[in-house]
């Protein structure tokens, strides 16, 4: 996972956890999510089960991964949970590298 793509993707993970209700919408960079793709999103976290969703731990990079199909990055970045660490659960977002940076889009929540 780029280093300097990080720090947005941390700020998306904290959003969706918090149940922000936002969307990401001061997140630099991260195209406007939609109320169907957010929703599906906490749909998956509060499904998941008795837990508590935290922000990413600096080890979550050792684990999360990015591969490009075509002209994005798609990056699948496992949630974590007080309760049992690491859950099964992963985000993905795509990233799609512009002349003034990447560009950031949710695309969903789910257990791969």
């Amino acid at each position: 996972m780029p280093a300097a793509w990080r720090p947005a993707l941390g700020e998306i993970v904290d959003q969706l956890v918090r149940g922000d209700g936002s969307q990401g919408r001061h997140i630099k960079r991260l195209e406007p999510v939609s109320d169907v793709v957010w929703s599906q999103c906490r749909d998956a976290l509060e499904d998941y089960g008795d837990v508590d969703f935290i922000s990413l731990p600096a080890t979550s990079w050792e684990t999360s991964v990015c591969q490009r199909r075509g002209e994005r990055w798609f990056c699948h970045i496992d949630l974590w949970t007080t309760q049992e660490g690491r859950s099964d659960l992963v985000l993905e977002v795509s990233v799609r590298e512009e002349v003034d940076g990447p560009r950031f889009t949710v695309e969903l929540a789910y257990v791969p």
